[in-house]
């Protein structure tokens, strides 16, 4: 959904353009005008497999730089504010956000992968990370008032070690069990200028994860397979922007924790008519502990965490072949996603400068 802008009764915004006409055309928002936003991107991967006889080598490196900046216009929020810390230079006519945020990443990976004609296949691997991220947030007031400024670079670093197993009991049936250990380090810190915004000291968030996958499969013929898979999931904390209301006090908490997952999934795939009509049909169910979402105090979106979410839902995907030269393809999914618990409150939890999460946190892939 978005919002068009149109003109009031009385709206002599933009010249020519009539009382409930779009300024900007039908179905434009504008928000190029408005809030003019660029993105780029650059990513390159490099992919080497190597033949042992007894097992494949697997290089897989890739370098990510992204790039975001925007202009938000935000002088009905925020005038007001500087008209209360700023009186000498009152009243402020506009207060424009310029924010620009990125990260530079290099990943790699190795791994090897066992021949698939054996009955015990296996695969084991590493995986490292490094990422230096940015995100510098000013907000200019006119006249000019010193109200927000935000510089808030981290680094990120990541080592991995992962292997899965499958076994086949017989033609039909076989399991799977997968297990990965990660280790992070995240440097953030957080200077800030104005009277909305508190600094961070630089901090080293460090924590330390196991998530697990379960997987059965049976195959009662050639054109049918069924399965159910149980797999937990993992995703790190992090450092917030610290705002603060007129009187001082905190409205967000210095730190979001790390969020944790249990997803359950059963399912089927199969053929019919010789393999012309190819079905794939499942049921999930997630159950999500300290949900990791975005919340907006004063105007300014920052991370906290809900206490519980959930999501399960139906997933089906059919596609017939009608001819040799026409093939029909559908889908249709339906999911119910809800948070089980609202979003905690900033007194309400941990508020500190130097954080280790404790291993008792593990969990999820």
């Amino acid at each position: 959904m978005a919002t068009v802008q149109a003109n009031h009764a009385d709206d002599t915004f933009l010249p020519g353009v009539g009382k409930g006409e779009p300024w900007f055309g039908e179905y434009k928002t504008g928000q190029e005008q408005i809030n003019p936003s660029e993105f780029e991107a650059r990513m390159l991967g490099l992919t080497i497999n190597y033949d042992l006889d007894f097992a494949t080598l697997t290089s897989v490196t890739s370098t990510q730089e992204l790039t975001f900046g925007q202009t938000i216009d935000l002088t009905i929020p925020f005038a007001g504010f500087a008209d209360l810390f700023f009186p000498e230079t009152a009243p402020h006519s506009s207060a424009v956000l310029a924010a620009e945020l990125g990260f530079d990443k290099v990943t790699q990976e190795l791994r090897l992968t066992s021949s698939s004609d054996q009955q015990l296949q296996w695969i084991l691997g590493a995986f490292y990370a490094k990422e230096e991220g940015f995100n510098i947030q000013d907000l200019q007031v006119t006249p000019s008032a010193p109200l927000y400024f935000g510089n808030f670079p981290s680094d990120y670093e990541e080592v991995s070690l992962f292997g899965n197993l499958t076994y086949e009991f017989n033609d039909q049936f076989d399991t799977s069990v997968g297990i990965r250990y990660s280790d992070y380090e995240n440097d953030v810190q957080l200077q800030a200028i104005g009277p909305l915004l508190a600094p961070l000291a630089l901090n080293e968030i460090t924590d330390d994860f196991t998530s697990y996958l379960f997987n059965l499969r049976y195959r009662p013929n050639d054109q049918l397979a069924l399965y159910a898979r149980a797999a937990s999931g993992y995703r790190p904390g992090g450092a917030n922007f610290v705002l603060l209301d007129p009187t001082g006090a905190p409205l967000t908490r210095e730190f979001f924790e790390p969020d944790t997952l249990w997803s359950y999934e059963i399912g089927a795939k199969g053929s019919l008519a010789d393999g012309r009509l190819v079905y794939d049909l499942a049921a999930f169910y997630i159950d999500w502990e300290d949900y990791q979402i975005q919340v907006v105090r004063s105007g300014v979106a920052v991370a906290s965490n809900a206490e519980k979410a959930v999501s399960k839902g139906l997933e089906a995907s059919l596609s017939f072949a009608a001819t040799d030269a026409l093939t029909l393809r559908s889908t249709l999914s339906f999911t119910n996603a809800e948070l089980a618990a609202d979003a905690v409150p900033p007194t309400d939890r941990w508020c500190r400068t130097e954080v280790a999460f404790p291993l008792s946190r593990q969990t999820r892939a």
